[in-house]
């Protein structure tokens, strides 16, 4: 039998996948687990191989079996896979689990692991490459909310995927109402997921004397920076999340079940947040209510923050056209309150998504304040 050495990381990944397959019913397989010292992970299957499997083309249990065992030359093997893995010390924050994780493997087959064993993971440009290809889709920052939260409670990074917290955030996320269904694969936000968005944020933390895992997002960094040092207001954001979440999770017609919204005018704190707080401002009653007081007293519907008068501009179109802005903020999400009039303020479009966008949130005061120190008023 001819094995050729592989010439790919994708053909590497894909025998990773296949031993985990083979294995439960591999007797030889199975025998040779213990004797295997040098183990491969894959990040996208969450499974461990050895390297004298996965180091020929189109290996799968049959062929393993069937071949002489001095084909399996593992200096041969590992020298064509170092290529495409690095290997990991006893200090990477991957090491435990993988560690964990192959104790648990030997196990189910009754072996033991061996103490000098040495595990590697893919090189960081084949890392990048799994995380943005077309398989979940990116993290939103509801969900890196989620994580950094549990981050900071957790007093140490679990050694594997299974800490209970860990479980309960990766179901929290499968129920959130942001990423369609249909683009939602069958890992989606799984554990191991989870876990692993925990390492991206030890990169980020100057307490941790490792190095942390790469290939996180930018936005991994935007959330961390904003809520590092705003501990009080992380905890605010989560509990409104986990609370409110399910008043958001209609259906909605013509689209999906899950949230669309423009990028550009996502609030910070997250695609949840902005329904819920949008959700008091849509309220038809309260809005139609506040627009005839305002019109019973002054006479017009101008913007409260840059006097944009809509009737004045479009004449009969724009007869009782304006917008309301909600005033109060996360302290209003937290528990549930009733629309008071009071709360909502005429403005235009143009401000209003002003008034979203900027933080430290600001009043409409204040923007009208800004606006007349720049001297556009």
């Amino acid at each position: 039998m001819v094995l050729r050495l592989i010439r790919t990381f994708d053909q590497a990944e894909k025998n990773i996948h296949q031993y985990n397959a083979d294995l439960p019913n591999s007797r030889i397989l199975q025998q040779r687990l213990r004797t295997h010292l040098v183990w491969y992970y894959s990040p996208r299957y969450n499974e461990l191989a050895p390297s004298k499997f996965i180091g020929f083309i189109g290996m799968n249990g049959e062929k393993y079996a069937n071949a002489e065992e001095s084909i399996f030359d593992g200096g041969r093997t590992e020298g064509v896979l170092h290529n495409y893995f690095d290997v990991i010390s006893n200090e990477h924050e991957l090491y435990q689990k993988l560690q964990h994780q192959l104790f648990n493997l030997l196990r189910r087959y009754n072996k033991s692991t061996r103490s000098n064993v040495r595990l590697n993971i893919p090189k960081q440009k084949f890392l990048q490459r799994i995380q943005s290809g077309r398989h979940n889709p990116p993290w939103a920052i509801d969900e890196l909310i989620l994580a950094l939260d549990l981050y900071f409670r957790l007093s140490s990074l679990p050694s594997d995927e299974n800490h209970p917290e860990i479980v309960s955030l990766s179901k929290l996320l499968n129920r959130l109402p942001i990423h369609p269904q249909s683009s939602r694969q069958e890992k989606f936000r799984n554990p191991n997921g989870v876990y692993m968005k925990l390492c991206n944020f030890l990169r980020l933390d100057p307490s941790y004397r490792g190095r942390g895992l790469d290939a996180g997002s930018k936005l991994d960094e935007v959330v961390w920076k904003q809520y590092v040092n705003n501990r009080e207001e992380l905890s605010a954001i989560v509990e409104i999340i986990r609370n409110e979440y399910r008043k958001v999770t209609r259906p909605r017609p013509q689209t999906s079940d899950a949230i669309r919204i423009d990028e550009d005018e996502e609030f910070p704190e997250g695609r949840i947040i902005e329904r819920l707080h949008r959700a008091k401002e849509r309220s038809a009653r309260a809005a139609r209510v506040k627009k005839q007081q305002v019109l019973a007293k002054t006479g017009a519907l101008k913007c409260e923050a840059c006097t944009f008068d809509f009737q004045k501009f479009y004449g009969d179109y724009g007869v009782g056209f304006a917008e309301c802005h909600h005033i109060r903020h996360l302290q209003e999400l937290r528990r549930k309150s009733t629309i008071k009039l009071e709360d909502l303020s005429i403005v235009c479009a143009n401000c209003h998504r002003m008034l979203h966008r900027i933080r430290p949130w600001i009043t409409v005061q204040q923007l009208h304040t800004l606006l007349k120190s720049r001297k556009v008023l």
